[in-house]
Order: C-alpha cells, then sequence, then structure tokens
C-alpha cells in the first residue's frame, strides 16, 4: 500500500552536532556501529518481553529474534528485531531529539579525546553510529497498529511517512535499513559480518541469525551467556572481552569474580574491578554499576539497591532466578532476595580484594581509596575488615604506602629496643592537604627526633573516616588507640624536660595578651625546632576540616562553623630563641607575638582572618631587619 501521509522535521541542533561529528568521523573501527544497533535490537526485545511477562492477561510470546541481511547487490544491509517497536512519536523522541543528556555528554567529552567511535557507546547514542558506514538510513516500525518509516541522509532533517501494516506483518518490531557508503562495502560480507557479530554479541541472550545465502539463516550467539557457564571452561580473554563490551571500557578489569549461589536462593553473577575511575563516580546520581537479569532477561542497572554506596566501582552483571520480572524501584528498596544478594555481592567483592597481588593491588589502591574510606565510614559491621585493606603514606616511609599492621609491627619492632618509658602503644597520624605540607608540619617535629612514625592522612574522606576510627586491632589480639597529632593532649613516649615556672607565668601571660584570639597557652609537648604550633581540642573540627569546609563553593554555613569550631590552644616551645627573647625582653613586643601566633595558625593549617595585616608586619620585619641604617 502507498503511503498515508509524509511529515518532515529538522533535528534537534544537538543531534545536528553529534551527526556533524560521526559523519566525519575516519577511525578504523567503524566497525562498532554493528555493535550499536545490535544492542538496540536486544534492548526492544527486553523491553517487549517485559512488557508481556508483566502482564498476566497477555500471552508470552517466545520467539524473540534478531535478524541481520546483507544485501551486496542493493549495497543495503538490515537489521530485524521484534521488540517493541515505535510509534510516531516515538521515532521523533528516540532519533530526533535529545532523550536525556547523553548526547551532550557525548558532545563534550569528544571536544576532550576527539576520538568518535570510542565514546559512542558510552553516552546512549549508539543508533547514529549507523551514520559512520550508510549515508542514508531508514527506520521502519510497527507498534500499536500503526506502522511508519523515518528516513534521513543526516543533512539536517528527517520524514517520517505513515503506512497501511500489512496484514501479514508482525504486530510489532523495528527494521533498520542502512544504505550503504561506497566505502564500506566490506561491511556487506557475510563472513565478515558473521565474524563482528560473534565478536561483539556475546552476551546477547536473544538469537542472532545473519543470511549467508538466499535461503539460509546461521545462528550465530547459540553459546548460552557467559555467566551461566562453567568459569573452567572460561579463559580470561573471554572474560576481559565481555567486561569491555558490558561497559564500553577500553582497559581491561583489574580482576573479576564469577560465582553461584543455589540453594533457598538462586542467583549467579560476575563482578569486576575496573582499572580506572568511572567520570560520575561521586556525581549527585549514582553510576550505573550491576546489571540486574532476572532469569536471564535484563531488568535494570539502576544498583543503588544491589551494592552499598562505597562498592558503586564495581562492574558486572547478577542474574537471579527468584525475583519478580515486574519489580518495581518501590519494590527494589524493600526486598529480602536483594538484601541477601547485597550481602553476597559484598562478601565477594571483600574476598577479590584480599586476592589482589601486590602490583594489582596498587592500580587498584591508586584509583578507589576513597571507596574503600567511604565504606569504612558509613559501614559499622565492615569497617574492621576495610581499615584493615588501607595504605597511608608516613614520616618514616620514605613515601612508600604502609597498612595499620604495618605500622604496628614495625612499632612493636622497635618497642623491643627500647627502654619501659619509650614504649609505644599509640598509633600516631596526621590529616592534611598534601605529604609536604605535613611533614614540615611543626606538630610532627618531636616525632622525627624520637624516630615515632605518624601516618599522613591528605584525603579530605580521611577527616570523616578517623571520626568514626578510633582504634585498630592487629593480628596479635592487641588493640591501638589512634591519636591526632594536631590535636591537644599529644604525650609521646619519649623524655621530656620538667616544665619551668617562668615558662607557666609566661603562658599565662601570653594567654592574657592574646585574648580573644586563642584559647590556651602551654608548654608543647611536640615542638623542637619551630617557636611554637596551634593545635585544637578533642572536640569540633580540626584546622583541616576547617579549610575544607570553607573551601566548598555551594556551602550554606547557618551558624554551622562556630558550633563546630574547636578549641584552639598555643604551644609555645620554652628552648626556641625567640621564645627566649620574649620571655627576657622588658618591651611587650606585641606585633612580635601576634605575628608569631599567625605564622603558627598558618603553619598549623589553620587560615588567618586578616593576610594583609600579618603581610604588613612582614614586610616591617624585613624593613627594620635589613634596611636599618639607610
Amino acid at each position: 500500500m502507498g503511503p498515508l501521509k509524509t511529515d518532515e522535521y529538522c533535528f534537534q541542533a544537538e543531534i545536528k552536532q553529534l551527526m556533524s561529528l560521526i559523519i566525519h568521523s575516519f577511525y578504523s573501527n567503524r566497525e562498532i556501529f554493528l555493535r550499536e544497533l545490535v544492542s538496540n535490537a536486544a534492548d526492544a526485545i527486553d523491553k517487549q518481553r517485559h512488557a508481556k511477562l508483566s502482564n498476566k492477561h497477555t500471552k508470552n510470546e517466545t520467539d524473540y529474534r534478531i535478524y541481520v541481511t546483507p544485501e551486496m547487490d542493493n549495497k543495503k544491509l538490515i537489521i530485524e528485531d521484534n521488540g517493541v517497536g515505535m510509534t510516531k512519536q516515538d521515532l521523533i523522541d528516540n532519533l530526533g531529539t535529545i532523550a536525556g543528556s547523553g548526547t551532550k555528554a557525548f558532545i563534550e567529552s569528544h571536544k576532550k579525546t576527539k576520538n568518535t567511535t570510542d565514546l559512542i557507546g558510552q553516552f546512549g547514542v549508539g543508533f547514529y553510529s549507523a551514520y559512520l558506514v550508510a549515508h542514508e538510513v531508514e527506520v521502519t516500525s510497527v507498534k500499536d497498529g500503526e506502522m511508519h518509516i523515518w528516513k534521513s541522509d543526516a543533512c539536517g532533517s528527517f520524514t517520517i511517512t505513515e503506512l497501511e501494516p500489512p496484514k501479514n506483518i508482525h504486530a510489532h518490531g523495528t527494521k533498520i535499513v542502512l544504505n550503504m557508503k561506497d566505502d564500506d562495502h566490506q561491511y556487506l560480507e557475510p563472513m565478515k559480518i558473521r565474524d563482528l557479530l560473534k565478536r561483539h554479541t556475546q552476551f546477547i541472550t536473544h538469537p542472532i541469525y545473519i543470511q549467508t545465502s538466499p535461503h539460509e539463516f546461521v545462528h550465530i550467539n547459540k553459546d548460552p551467556p557467559l555467566w551461566t557457564r562453567d568459569p573452567k571452561s572460561i579463559t580470561k580473554d573471554e572474560y576481559n572481552l565481555f567486561y569491555k563490551k558490558l561497559t564500553n571500557d577500553r582497559f581491561d578489569p583489574i580482576a573479576y569474580t564469577h560465582f553461584s549461589v543455589e540453594g533457598t536462593l538462586e542467583y549467579k553473577g560476575i563482578i569486576y574491578i575496573p582499572s580506572t575511575v568511572p567520570p560520575d563516580m561521586f556525581e549527585n546520581h549514582k553510576p550505573k554499576s550491576l546489571k540486574l537479569f532476572v532469569r536471564k532477561i535484563f531488568v535494570t542497572d539502576d544498583s543503588e539497591h544491589v551494592v552499598p554506596d562505597w562498592l558503586v566501582f564495581m562492574k558486572g552483571i547478577i542474574d537471579s532466578n527468584d525475583l519478580p520480572l515486574n519489580i518495581s524501584r518501590e519494590q527494589l528498596q524493600n526486598n529480602a532476595i536483594l538484601d541477601k544478594i547485597k550481602k553476597t555481592i559484598v562478601k565477594k567483592s571483600l574476598e577479590l580484594l584480599s586476592g589482589l597481588t601486590d602490583e594489582q593491588w596498587n592500580v587498584f589502591y591508586s584509583q578507589f581509596s576513597k571507596n574503600v574510606k567511604l565504606g569504612a565510614y558509613q559501614d559499622d559491621s565492615l569497617r574492621e575488615r576495610l581499615i584493615k585493606i588501607m595504605r597511608y603514606d608516613s614520616l618514616l616511609s620514605n613515601s612508600k604506602k604502609i597498612s595499620f599492621e604495618k605500622y604496628v609491627d614495625e612499632m612493636i619492632h622497635c618497642n623491643s629496643e627500647l627502654e619501659d618509658y619509650e614504649q609505644q602503644d599509640k598509633i600516631y597520624y596526621i590529616v592534611g592537604e598534601n605529604r609536604e605540607s605535613l611533614w614540615m608540619s611543626p606538630c610532627v617535629e618531636k616525632c622525627k627526633d624520637a624516630g615515632i612514625n605518624v601516618l599522613f592522612m591528605t584525603d579530605p574522606i580521611d577527616e570523616y573516616m578517623m571520626q568514626k576510627v578510633k582504634t585498630y586491632t592487629h593480628p596479635n589480639g592487641t588493640t591501638y588507640e589512634f591519636v591526632c597529632m594536631s590535636k591537644e593532649g599529644v604525650v609521646l613516649p619519649t623524655k621530656y624536660d620538667p616544665v619551668k615556672e617562668e615558662d607557666l607565668t609566661f603562658c599565662d601571660e601570653l594567654k592574657n595578651m592574646l585574648d580573644g584570639r586563642i584559647d590556651d597557652v602551654i608548654v608543647t609537648t611536640r615542638v623542637t625546632d619551630s617557636p611554637c604550633c596551634v593545635v585544637t581540642g578533642n572536640e569540633g573540627w580540626s584546622a583541616n576540616m576547617e579549610r575544607m569546609f570553607k573551601t566548598q563553593a555551594l556551602r550554606i554555613d547557618n551558624g554551622i562553623s562556630d558550633m563546630m569550631k574547636s578549641r584552639r590552644i598555643l604551644e609555645i616551645n620554652p628552648s626556641h630563641p625567640l621564645i627566649k627573647k620574649m620571655k627576657k625582653s622588658d618591651d611587650e613586643m606585641y606585633s612580635e607575638k601576634i605575628t608569631m601566633l599567625e605564622t603558627a595558625f598558618l603553619a598549623s593549617g589553620f587560615a588567618v582572618q586578616n593576610t594583609c595585616g600579618l603581610a604588613n608586619r612582614f614586610f616591617h620585619l624585613l624593613t627594620n631587619a635589613h634596611c636599618g641604617d639607610d
């Protein structure tokens, strides 16, 4: 029958830009178009099958198929499916406008990488990859008793023609016809297409057939889905290839585990540790992590209720025999089966991490240490296990990261050679912006002299985590307390000279002079080379936490900073020449003392309220020191 009506539409601006990028791509791996179009066909079948199984009053249709037909004589490649199909509005929405943020994200990423074909699968713009090899594309789709043909040569517009569906046509489905470019006739050769399909469709569960002769179709994906096979029969290369097709990642994973659970509940899964951080790891929305299947049917990749927050970097699939196919978002939130699956994923993930080689661990920890710390902060039940796998730079480790266990082992070894009063029984740490500033901190000077190691924590999340992590239990059964070197009350296992009365008097005088700027002045227990340092009370924020809060661009204070502000204690070093000078001087030395205090604030990680005033005092001191006789 002839067309009933034809309408012409202009592409949305971003779609035009996207098509221009794809059409003008000259990369060698244009073959990814086939992966994308067949994956779209499989998704359409998943949606149709899910809809049928979810409707108890509709008879399920089991013979779902995808056909790929190369027509060398006509220079066409045809891809057909009997999936959900598209109405006229679906064709406009899905092929002519931006359904989500994928197109914009693709364009922005292309500006950075300049590699179109490596990005296509990552942003949901796979249909347009057809224009890598085709100069014109026709999409015929049937749904709800209607039949339409979408057509475009990617020159800025598309047409949609309404047709009267033939009586013998399938009730739903889509056929894509690619009118191939002259340079891409290789993709019309049956053997070439067959090899590409085998390579790219190994985790598609629906039958895929390719026409190899006028009357012969060959079923090319007879092998069962990878996760249903015996792990002993699967090679490492097969696992890695499956991962890349599942995630569109270009790199091999660090490690993977393939497991099967049988009993009251039955489910299988493969989970991978990626080798790089997903770009949207800690965005407001959760990244797509694990794909959830029910009896080999894809259900959702919304993994919020399948993995805890700290494990969102894991990739893979879970296939359950017990979950309902039409499970809703609300049911996902309170589902006993998913809760058990979630516990298994956590268990298998921890086992996977514990089995990493040193080389694998270094790659993993460089990418995902924040996730481990987030887990220790959020999950009370896992905290003890997670802190055992953490690594930190330290004062004495020469930039080599060490674990808490290694720290304690070295401490025990040192204790064996020391007097009783020098025996260390605590784990010392300090939190700051970077290793260099912590190394130079006056708070660790005494530790340097005494050979006491201090862990350097430079990740912003360390501040939050250490609010929950108070102790560490060594494999020998002994529990050790964590002590922050930038907080009050630190007494190191080393000799101290008795505090002199004149020093106590000076502390009182200095406190009175600096009233309102400092909460207390005491003789230091940690500074040996600097004249002083500023430490905080054990309650409230540290200097580093204050700094992080103030650097949040969209913060709303509401009095939080005042409420969480900690006591600030100035610790003086009586043996330092500057302090000796101040104690003996008849002059009040007010300006010098204010300068010393504000400098100590800076050295200890605090912000100074009046930086210009401090700068002027420094200039004045420099002028007096070097220009007094001029």
